[in-house]
């Protein structure tokens, strides 16, 4: 165990601050409210410089999730005249095709569709459909992992 004045002392360095003379108690007192201890005199406050105050460095940002929670669908028209008038994805196990994915649009031979954040760990089912809604082509039970991107190429 140390005694009051090294204890005193210490807390003098480290903290700045000066030591009650005849007290036991060795807490620091404030040089704002008590002289220093040495000469009577506070000492001037310290300014930080550019020396005195530490470098931070912001960490790296961290490396692409591995774990995505959804997928991507990329619909190529490799048909050579004929255009897409529809697109449908659907949950496997659902009954509805639900809605339209071109909205509204005609994919043209030569372009592609890229569906994002399609839900994963399920199977779904694709829908073309064409002019007059005539059904191109169906495909079911496509799975879905997370983070894989799926490519359909038609025409091909």
């Amino acid at each position: 165990m140390s005694t009051p004045l090294k204890t005193c002392f210490a807390m003098i360095l480290l903290l700045g601050g000066a030591c009650a003379e005849e007290s036991d108690d060795p807490s620091p007192i404030s040089p704002a409210s008590a002289p220093f201890a040495a000469g009577g005199i506070a000492p001037p406050p310290v300014q930080p410089t550019q020396s005195t105050l530490p470098t931070l460095v912001a960490p790296p940002p961290p490396p692409p999730s591995t774990t995505a929670s959804s997928s991507t669908l990329i619909v190529e028209n490799r048909f050579a005249s004929q255009s897409v008038w529809g697109v449908y994805l659907s949950p496997s196990n659902d009954e509805n095709w639900g809605p339209e994915q071109l909205g509204g649009k005609l994919l043209l031979p030569g372009e592609d569709l890229t569906l994002r954040r399609i839900p994963c760990n399920l199977h779904y089912d694709l829908k073309i459909t064409g002019a007059g809604s005539s059904t191109i082509a169906v495909v079911e039970g496509i799975p879905f992992a997370c983070g894989i991107e799926k490519v359909v190429t038609l025409g091909r």
